[in-house]
């Protein structure tokens, strides 16, 4: 029997279909690119895989911008970065992603961890979720150094970058901080482990764009986040005129450079 003749169970139409009987398939492919070891011919960024676990099986690209004579013994911050796609598409090795990455990390000259979490339907939620902790806990400065990347032991301090630490936070970052999905934007302060607190954050960016149809849940979160008790400070940043990603797709947009600015100044605030 042909997937056209298979009986269709739910889709989301351009990207995947799933079947009755179990199958799946996956309408609209993700092109897959190699990281760059020997440094982007755009933007000078080296990047190059890694993996952070065997079970689950978590990896990631990692991306060093490109050091000059002036900047090559300063310690940089240190960006975890989950892609987008839903929970069910695209990848942090996509050509999407890659590109972005890259542009990001050469402008705000950070190092930065792009991950590679399960999907669904393969990995229904909350597999991403969960394979987010392993990541910011394999980052963390007190962690055992025996198993990590050069890159990542030569960048991390003790005190970190301007002796705290920030968090750029969406929503399974978050759910994956405070405990799962079971406990969304609750107590922040965190009375059990892992916490936001217990992860060192003292500040968060919630970023919208003012067409996207999402944006109204990003104002939710920061309300509910400022109301919640926790004693960080929590910012917003909304770029009017602009839809959902539009940062990623068009990166050399006027608003596109201003959310990369944006960001610069928090991390290095």
């Amino acid at each position: 029997m042909t997937s056209t003749t298979k009986e269709v169970a739910t889709e989301i139409l351009p990207y995947i279909r799933v079947y009755k009987d179990g199958s799946m398939e996956r309408i609209k492919s993700t092109l897959i690119v190699p990281p760059s070891p020997d440094q982007d011919s755009d933007t000078g960024v080296s990047s190059k895989d890694i993996t952070i676990s065997e079970n689950p099986s978590i990896s990631a690209h990692l991306y060093l911008p490109k050091l000059t004579a002036h900047n090559q013994n300063q310690k940089l911050p240190i960006l975890v970065y989950f892609h987008g796609g839903g929970f069910f598409f695209e990848s942090t090795f996509s050509s999407l992603y890659h590109r972005y990455l890259n542009n990001l990390v050469s402008q705000v000259h950070v190092l930065a961890i792009s991950v590679e979490y399960r999907l669904a339907p393969e990995h229904l939620l909350p597999a991403a979720h969960e394979d987010c902790l392993p990541v910011l806990q394999w980052v963390a400065p007190q962690s055992a150094g025996n198993d990590k990347e050069t890159w990542l032991i030569n960048n991390e301090s003790k005190e970190g970058h301007n002796k705290s630490r920030q968090c750029l936070v969406w929503n399974f970052v978050y759910a994956s901080a405070t405990g799962g999905i079971d406990n969304p934007v609750v107590n922040p302060e965190g009375t059990g482990a892992p916490s936001l607190r217990g992860l060192g954050c003292n500040r968060m960016l919630v970023r919208v764009a003012g067409n996207d149809q999402l944006r109204d849940r990003g104002i939710w979160y920061f309300d509910m986040v400022r109301k919640s008790g926790w004693k960080g400070e929590v910012e917003l940043f909304e770029v009017e005129g602009e839809d959902h990603v539009f940062h990623i797709h068009n990166i050399e947009t006027e608003n596109a450079k201003a959310m990369v600015k944006r960001l610069a100044s928090f991390i290095f605030k």
